[in-house]
C-alpha cells in the first residue's frame, strides 16, 4: 500500500473536514478537530470540546456511528 494512499485515508477520516469531524460537529461543544504529523510519519488527531464531560456526554448520545466509525477506521491507528 502507497504512503500516499494512506495519507488520504488518513486525511479522509480524521483530518479536519474528515469522518470524525463531521460526527463531532454534531456537538455544539465540538471546537475544531487538528490532524498534526511530525517526521517519523507519526499522526495524531486532535478534538476539542468544551469538556471531558462534553466529550463522555457525545459518545453516549452518539454511541452507535462513534463505534461504527471507530472499527471502519480501526486498521489505521495504533492506540
Amino acid at each position: 500500500m502507497s504512503s500516499h494512499y494512506v495519507d488520504e485515508r488518513l486525511k479522509s477520516a480524521y483530518g479536519p473536514d474528515g469522518n470524525w469531524a463531521r460526527l463531532f460537529r454534531r456537538d455544539p461543544a465540538h471546537h475544531r478537530t487538528l490532524l498534526l504529523r511530525d517526521i517519523s510519519v507519526t499522526v495524531l488527531e486532535l478534538r476539542f470540546l468544551g469538556s471531558r464531560k462534553a466529550y463522555e456526554s457525545f459518545r453516549q448520545n452518539n454511541s452507535q456511528p462513534y463505534f461504527a466509525l471507530d472499527k471502519i477506521c480501526d486498521e489505521l491507528t495504533v492506540a
